[in-house]
């Protein structure tokens, strides 16, 4: 039934017609049409073919729904439904589907996504991002591109506070964009600066894309959030470094006069409430004062408190709308959990990961040349698709293959997360350059182009943590944690 309604929807995208109720089809565009025959041929192919060859059947079937624009949750979990009645015994497979679904929603780590989300929409809804961007600009607005690094330590602290890189991305767009272009910054360097920026919510924690690595993998959620910060701390450095040199050369680019100590101090006061959610969830985990969870709890209460009490910035009923769209978001995350898990039991039950570490051995290729092709792979993958998809597509095939040949899994969960990263700022898919041409008016061409010099920077460093992998190993195991 959700195929079906799926298909109508994508075929009505396509007709001309404003009433909702009026057939469709007649006003479809025929662009629109051939894609959705296609579409059509595909899925009987797959049909064709899951009685003829199950495992190729299935595969195909998933691409095509997949890359017609499906969401993930409904691929993988009709590719781990269809595959568990075709490959394993037919219905009687299927009871691992709700126990899957129990098992994957019964976990203190899939806890923690409601409660970080909740703290973040509330945050973002309270517009505690102003007075945090005005501490960050007041501290460093006399630097060469002080207004550029002020934007980029800005998005590492709300990367800190919220862990969304979405609600980064969207927040630091409307505040620093408008005073970045009054201050002679290009058009296309203040675009790729802001878009780039926002993708330092997947690296800092509470990260939501190392929640979701964790609840796919069971490694660590402490360990992957301590893996994480030095490895986001380079990261924001070298977009500064970045910033400093544009603001060096840039001869339109204007630099502010050095900011006083009391009007420091006034910021600061202005943003303290803003800033203490970086001390609960970071100095909490920590300092082993809590548990990710427990964070995500104590981070939600206190930003209700923070934007309906201190700062009086929060209404009731905007308060209920943030609690809303966290649930629904929390509730799609989840789906996707479920049904990436009954895809890993497919997997396992089939034995697809033992029969390519096989293959892999039969080769004797040196480790590291197998991670390079993954990298490629997972680079490649970052163009169509948006980091959610990838990591749920790939994971439950590539982790137990990448801890067999040696590698470190924490360190592959922040390398999947600096794909991530790469994805959401990588043509012509990437979600934060649809929300940086929104909010700016910015043409495709404009955005694309004002994203390559961070493109190279984040390219670099994944190069980086793959010939040092011990920036993401050393402080989890200076702790003695890993």
């Amino acid at each position: 039934l959700q195929l079906l309604k799926f298909l109508k929807n994508d075929l009505c995208k396509t007709s001309n017609s404003q009433d909702p109720d009026e057939p469709c089809l007649k006003d479809a565009n025929p662009r629109g049409l051939a894609v959705m025959v296609i579409f059509v041929a595909a899925l009987v192919a797959s049909c064709v073919l899951l009685k003829y060859n199950p495992k190729v059947g299935l595969l195909f079937l998933f691409f095509a729904l997949l890359f017609n624009g499906m969401p993930v949750s409904y691929a993988m979990g009709l590719f781990g439904a269809f595959g568990l009645y075709f490959l394993l015994g037919g219905s009687k497979a299927l009871i691992h589907v709700p126990l899957t679904a129990y098992a994957s929603s019964d976990s203190i780590i899939v806890i923690a996504f409601p409660l970080f989300l909740l703290s973040g929409t509330v945050l973002q809804a309270g517009n505690i991002g102003p007075r945090i961007f005005h501490f960050t600009n007041t501290l460093v607005r006399h630097l060469p591109g002080g207004m550029g690094i002020a934007a980029i330590v800005f998005c590492a602290i709300f990367a800190a506070m919220t862990g969304s890189s979405v609600a980064v991305a969207a927040t630091v767009s409307v505040v620093a964009m408008p005073e970045m272009l009054k201050r002679g910054y290009s058009r296309k360097t203040t675009i790729g600066l802001l878009a780039a920026g926002g993708t330092l919510g997947i690296l800092f924690p509470p990260s939501l894309a190392l929640i979701m690595y964790s609840a796919l993998t069971f490694e660590s959620l402490g360990n992957l959030f301590l893996g994480a910060l030095i490895p986001g701390i380079v990261l924001t450095l070298m977009f500064i470094a970045y910033m400093v040199y544009v603001g060096m050369t840039d001869k339109n680019i204007q630099r502010d006069e050095r900011a006083t100590l009391k009007e420091i101090l006034q910021a600061f006061r202005n943003g303290l409430g803003g800033l203490i959610v970086v001390v609960i969830i970071m100095g909490g985990i920590y300092s082993g004062l809590f548990t990710p969870t427990e964070a995500g709890a104590v981070a939600a209460l206190y930003s209700i408190f923070l934007c309906t009490v201190w700062y009086r910035t929060l209404t009731l009923a905007a308060l209920f709308s943030a609690v809303m769209k966290a649930g629904k978001i929390a509730s799609m995350i989840i789906l996707i959990i479920i049904a990436a898990n009954i895809t890993g039991n497919l997997i396992t039950m089939t034995q697809v990961t033992q029969q390519l570490l096989d293959l892999v051995n039969s080769l004797a290729v040196p480790s590291w040349m197998y991670m390079a092709i993954i990298l490629v792979f997972l680079i490649i993958l970052g163009g169509p698709l948006e980091a959610v998809s990838i990591m749920v597509i790939t994971v439950p095939i590539l982790y137990p293959i990448i801890t067999a040949l040696g590698f470190n899994g924490l360190w592959f969960g922040i390398i999947q997360a600096v794909v991530g990263e790469l994805a959401l700022i990588s043509p012509p898919e990437g979600i934060n350059l649809f929300i940086l041409q929104e909010i700016g008016g910015a043409s495709a061409a404009e955005v694309s182009w004002g994203v390559i010099p961070f493109l190279v920077i984040m390219a670099l460093f994944l190069l980086l943590l793959c010939v040092y992998p011990a920036l993401t190993t050393w402080l989890p195991a200076l702790l003695g944690q890993a």
